[in-house]
């Protein structure tokens, strides 16, 4: 009778048998992982009428219905764009990625079953790192309710316990893989730092292992590409001295791409920044609107309070940050690691996605590592890096943003004119043809100096100064005259830094607020822009300005801060901002060369 149907019908009831019960039923489950999407085996196996009616092959509008009823799709739309000549996500590959996540999170339900994840492949990460990035509601479901066929709050514990804490037992720093950098993004994502929601020990586990990939700057990364080349793609490979010792700086830019499987085709990108995911982990301690002081994990005082916290909420559930509650935030992060896995070719992103993103006042901390400890780290002692002490201080933050460009032809005119003038005087008294001949010669020297300031034949921006001093020429203190004991006074140092980081720019101009948008949307003007930084702030150790540039093939924002009107030392602070709101990067020394190791410590930030 089921086959006397319209191919309609039967498919209407395919769908509404996979969908989730209201409580768990008996029977076979779609892959055998999952009680919330029901599999149609037994209405397949019926005939083979019915079969070629619904199977996966036949009918794939059927399971992308499935899979867009059970998990969110306005992300994967929004990334691969609206225009006309962008590629759509077909049924079958709806179809393709349904599977796939079935496989895994089959896979994943037979580890926790047995108590055993050493053995999680790749793609079991990617799976649960996707899943979170593109949630809006449906996704995180299938990781952490009740009934969800794999739960993703005890996989953390175990993958600690089992992979994470072993590894801080071997001679030799932990890898920087993969897999490991998707964990630390995922622990970040779904776990918040408050310790009335999760057990103090476990909170003390995770901070243990993840003090290599936060203090050994020297040997995990957190850019895409060496902080050293300002402009991106190099377009052939830079010459870079060989490693001599362990003093020398790894410079060398990489292609860090990875193929992974991503609804029905293989795309490249690269993995997650591992020592960002433990910087964002290991400092910060938002738990809503509340904030709590970051001690030492040794404190009598604070280990009996956490002690209380967690007698007294033994067995509550983890607190879920709402950084996994909006996909939105996470569009340009994911974008980036597709864009800028090729430092050597990639074209990165553009400068339009940086729009606006660092404006506004930054609130966060920076934290210290001993320094008698990050020597005795970069000698080779793992004890040090394990057990050697750290702080962390508050700042503030102010930010402005400023495009500008190469300067316009009007502009090139009226400074060539200038400079010819005098010979013109002198030449007044010649005859009529050679001052047409001057005139030509005045000409052809305005259309050269025009093309050289097209943005079409602009190779890469004019800074001259050193990669420690943010490109900009190292002879030039801040602007400290108006000072920052106010807020009129601040505004008029604001205005001074800027003047001065144009100056230093040579042949570029302030890009106007009205003519902006329009460059931005024209892919051949906005090629030649070029994105400012200029702030001013305070912390423990007083006032300060900020002076950088952000490289627009990444994102990564370098900015000197220089502490005023007390000198109290220049530091260079690296970084980029993730999940829409948070700036999470590293600080370094300006004396060390660049080409050397120096001294670093973490920062986190958040927009007020």
């Amino acid at each position: 009778m089921l086959s006397e149907l319209p191919e309609e019908v039967l498919s209407l009831v395919a769908f509404h048998l996979c969908q989730p019960p209201t409580r768990p039923l008996p029977g076979p489950v779609l892959g055998d992982a999952s009680r919330w999407i029901a599999s149609p085996t037994n209405l397949l196996r019926t005939s083979r009428l019915i079969n070629s009616v619904i199977s996966p092959t036949a009918n794939p509008e059927l399971y992308a219905r499935i899979f867009r009823a059970n998990f969110d799709t306005a992300a994967v739309f929004r990334r691969l764009g609206d225009g006309p000549s962008t590629r759509k996500i077909r049924a079958r590959e709806m179809t393709a990625e349904l599977k796939r996540r079935v496989r895994a999170l089959s896979r994943l339900r037979e580890m926790m079953d047995r108590k055993e994840v050493q053995r999680i492949g790749e793609e079991e990460m990617w799976v649960i790192y996707v899943m979170l990035v593109e949630n809006d509601g449906k996704n995180l479901e299938h990781l952490t309710a009740p009934a969800a066929p794999f739960q993703l709050y005890e996989f953390i514990d175990l993958y600690i316990t089992q992979v994470m804490e072993p590894i801080c037992l071997l001679s030799v720093m932990p890898p920087d893989g993969a897999p490991q950098a998707l964990f630390t993004w995922i622990l970040w994502l779904v776990l918040s730092h408050c310790p009335s929601a999760e057990h103090f020990s476990s909170r003390l586990s995770r901070l243990y292992v993840l003090r290599p990939y936060v203090f050994a700057s020297h040997a995990y990364t957190i850019f895409l590409a060496p902080w050293t080349i300002n402009d991106l793609p190099t377009n052939s490979a830079p010459d870079v001295a060989p490693m001599g010792n362990i003093f020398v700086a790894d410079l060398k830019p990489r292609q860090t791409g990875v193929e992974v499987e991503w609804y029905g085709r293989r795309i490249k990108l690269s993995p997650p920044q591992l020592a960002q995911g433990a910087i964002l982990n290991f400092f910060d301690r938002r738990c809503g609107n509340r904030s709590y002081r970051a001690d030492d994990e040794d404190e009598d005082d604070d280990m009996e309070d956490d002690e209380d916290e967690e007698d007294s909420d033994a067995g509550s559930d983890l607190v879920v940050k709402r950084n996994i509650l909006n996909s939105a935030i996470h569009d340009r992060d994911f974008i980036r690691l597709t864009k800028c896995h090729d430092p050597i070719h990639g074209a990165g992103m553009s400068r339009k996605s940086w729009r606006d993103s660092f404006n506004g006042v930054w609130e966060g901390n920076f934290s210290f590592f001993d320094f008698d400890a990050f020597k005795a780290m970069l000698a080779g002692q793992r004890k040090a890096l394990y057990e050697g002490q750290y702080g962390e201080q508050r700042q503030v933050w102010r930010l402005v943003e400023t495009y500008v460009r190469v300067k316009r032809a009007r502009d090139v005119e009226l400074e060539v004119k200038k400079e010819v003038k005098p010979k013109v005087e002198e030449e007044m008294y010649t005859f009529e043809e050679d001052e047409g001949e001057w005139q030509e010669e005045e000409n052809d020297q305005a259309v050269e100096q025009e093309e050289e300031a097209s943005p079409r034949n602009r190779t890469k921006l004019p800074l001259k100064g050193p990669s420690t001093n943010a490109g900009f020429p190292a002879d030039s203190p801040p602007t400290t005259r108006a000072g920052l004991a106010s807020a009129q006074a601040e505004e008029e140092t604001l205005k001074e830094t800027l003047v001065q980081q144009v100056e230093a720019i040579e042949g570029y101009e302030v890009v106007p607020e009205a003519e902006l948008d329009a460059m931005l949307d024209n892919p051949d003007e906005e090629s030649g822009l070029e994105l400012l930084l200029t702030g001013t702030g305070h912390s423990a150790w007083g006032s300060f300005i900020l002076r950088g540039r952000v490289r627009a093939w990444d994102g990564m924002a370098s900015m000197v801060k220089e502490y005023s009107p007390d000198s109290r030392g220049k530091w260079i602070y690296r970084g980029y901002i993730v999940a829409g709101d948070t700036m999470v990067g590293r600080w370094r020394d300006t004396f060390t060369p660049e080409e050397y190791v120096g001294y670093e410590g973490a920062f986190i930030l958040s927009r007020r």
